[in-house]
């Protein structure tokens, strides 16, 4: 299990550097005043924390009382992150029914990101062999659906922008929508449904894996199919290195 865990924060390491890096890049130069953008930004920060948090959360060698904390920001990052992806989803295919669906459900899921930060989610953490379960709360199941409910509206969304769009957004929504459909069910299944159904709570440290897929479709859709604009920051990147050398 060490070697696993081990394997787990490389591997978690090589995700949040890239999303982090991608995030500077589309700020400069004016970007921050995209949503698109500061909206990339956040969801760098929430998986950030989402796993140190995560880590902290199941590691014996944390107090039990910090460890109940920690899971508390994993519990609300997680869900805050995914509600940025819904967004971004809706707003990327474009379909206007959606997006006045994902706006009238913000004040709800607002709530729900707030509550999963109480014992309402987490009640507590017990100690198992390797790692701390989670005792859960009463509303741990209406957080259960509300990512359901999430994740459902964001794989539509590329669904029907597909269909409806075409150039280079229909592209866009290829890559990244293919990304999603592999990564968002995995992510639910192992941070999530498999730990509260089996009670092996260690599978949530690999939990954040499969977004590695979604960074790659990110870069590889600001690349080939200009999801974010970083050019100027690119050329001015490649002019400094330049004068350096």
């Amino acid at each position: 299990l060490g070697i696993m865990l081990n394997l787990y924060v490389i591997a978690d390491t090589l995700i949040v550097l890239p999303l982090l890096v991608l995030s500077v890049m589309v700020l400069l130069h004016g970007g921050y005043k995209l949503r698109r953008n500061v909206s990339l930004t956040l969801f760098s920060i929430l998986v950030a924390i989402w796993i140190v948090a995560n880590h902290l959360g199941n590691d014996l060698a944390t107090n039990s009382e910090i460890a109940v904390v920690a899971n508390y920001f994993v519990f609300s990052c997680s869900f805050a992150a995914m509600v940025l992806v819904m967004l971004f989803a809706v707003q990327l295919g474009a379909n206007k029914r959606l997006i006045s669906l994902a706006k009238v459900s913000l004040p709800v899921l607002g709530v729900i990101t707030v509550l999963a930060a109480t014992p309402l989610v987490g009640a507590g953490v017990e100690r198992q062999e390797n790692i701390y379960g989670v005792i859960f709360g009463p509303l741990v199941i209406p957080y259960g659906v509300a990512l359901i409910y999430m994740i459902t509206v964001t794989l539509i969304a590329i669904e029907l922008g597909l269909r409806h769009n075409r150039g280079i957004r229909h592209n866009q929504l290829q890559v990244v929508g293919a990304s999603l459909l592999f990564a968002l069910p995995l992510v639910l299944s192992v941070s999530f449904i498999l730990p509260s159904l089996t009670g092996l709570f260690w599978l949530t440290e690999f939990g954040v894996m499969p977004l590695a897929v979604l960074v790659a479709a990110l870069y590889y859709s600001v690349i080939r199919h200009q999801l974010f604009d970083v050019r100027f920051v690119v050329v001015r990147g490649v002019a400094y290195a330049c004068v350096l050398a």
